[in-house]
């Protein structure tokens, strides 16, 4: 499990676990190396360039292609291991955050289109509320300001902004340890645990209004015990 700021139910696993997905099996597929003839390889790396920089324009200028899809696959594998929470860095909040707002966006373009959603999982979800989802499942959103690269020593220090997060917002490649899935153990470690699911299938909207408001006709007996968001420190 990725370290969340508040533990994910089951629709919220699905979704970021299908956005994972999508995004690797696209770069997956699309493998130079399956290619026979020069040219064809050539062109088939400018197809996985211009595909990353369109949908993932931040992470893009961070990692190629060939970078992107094993650090997916480790992050597909982090968010499936329910025994074990996972710290993740500014970097891999980047790509969650990329992956989850082209996912979001086509999955909402089907219902834009006339569709009454979209099969994530074992659910079918009309539209996806991106921006309630960050609010409430991110920690910060510090590696989208890119004003922050210029900002005096001084006010980083007062805004406690983290070296990993400049170096992001400078546009600097990551150090290996920066991209590493690092589980999180010792006193004090988070608990694993996940929201029960929704008693229906079926859902016009995620989240069901706001998540903070979140009601036990939507997650049946036991909602009280995850209306709360998980409090900690800072990462």
């Amino acid at each position: 499990m990725l370290d969340w700021a508040a533990d994910p139910d089951q629709v919220f696993h699905e979704i970021v676990a299908a956005a994972l997905e999508v995004s690797h099996g696209w770069l997956s597929e699309r493998d130079p190396a399956r290619c026979e003839k020069a040219s064809a390889r050539r062109a088939m790396r400018r197809e996985r360039q211009v595909w990353l920089r369109d949908t993932m324009p931040r992470s893009a200028k961070l990692f190629a292609p060939d970078e992107m899809l094993p650090l997916l696959a480790r992050l597909v594998g982090a968010h499936r291991d329910q025994t074990t929470r996972y710290h993740c860095t500014d970097y891999h909040w980047l790509v969650l955050y990329e992956v989850l707002d082209v996912f979001t966006d086509r999955t909402n373009d089907l219902v834009r289109a006339g569709m009454r959603g979209a099969n994530v999982g074992p659910y079918r979800i009309g539209k996806i509320d991106f921006d309630d989802i960050v609010t409430h499942f991110f920690h910060d959103t510090d590696f989208l300001m890119e004003k922050l690269a210029d900002a005096p020593e001084s006010v980083k220090r007062q805004l406690g902004v983290r070296q990993e997060t400049w170096g992001l917002v400078a546009g600097l490649k990551p150090h290996p340890e920066e991209i590493a899935l690092t589980p999180i153990t010792g006193q004090g470690e988070p608990r694993i645990a996940r929201k029960p699911g929704p008693r229906t299938r079926r859902l016009a909207a995620y989240p069901p209004g706001r998540i903070s408001a979140q009601t036990e006709w939507y997650y049946g007996a036991g909602a009280a015990e995850w209306s709360t968001v998980r409090q900690r420190g800072p990462r």
